[in-house]
């Protein structure tokens, strides 16, 4: 790997094995005292060591998820295309979001990962009314006796 600094920017070239080691290199330049801007030049796995098919790789990420505790596999969508990995979906919170790309992240082939899945939190109308009620009743500037919440659906009034 190439390092080349000029007025706090780092340009980072060359050829690394995984995903992963590029995220590595980046993240360890980010931390550099004065380093204002990080370029990137580098070759993911363009070694034929490295070198897998899409429809490897899309079976070795449908696996990791599948066995990765924090990920619901059922919700997120694969597409692999020239070793880069887009994942879609929705997921509840942002740590399964997070957990999908580690899980991938260091898989053989996998030379980017695209993460937009959208976080969709569960929201039940009931505990939305009964924190809205609390929240008045913590206030000393709402006389909560006088407010009422009332919940048709799912809207809250």
């Amino acid at each position: 790997m190439g390092v080349a600094v000029k007025d706090g920017v780092v340009t980072l070239s060359g050829q690394v094995a995984s995903y992963a080691q590029k995220l590595a290199a980046e993240r360890d330049a980010k931390k550099v005292s004065g380093v204002r801007a990080v370029a990137e030049d580098i070759l993911v796995g363009a070694s034929p060591l490295f070198k897998c098919t899409d429809a490897e790789i899309a079976k070795a990420v449908l696996d990791a998820l599948l066995w990765h505790s924090f990920v619901i596999e059922d919700k997120i969508k694969i597409k692999v295309e020239d070793g880069i990995v887009t994942l879609e979906g929705e997921v509840e919170w942002d740590y399964q979001r997070n957990s999908a790309q580690i899980a991938i992240q260091d898989l053989t082939g996998v030379k980017s990962v695209l993460n937009l899945i959208l976080i969709k939190p569960k929201v039940v109308a009931t505990d939305i009314s009964d924190k809205i009620t609390k929240a008045f009743e913590r206030s000393a500037t709402v006389d909560a006796r006088n407010v009422k919440v009332e919940v048709i659906g799912s809207e809250v009034f």
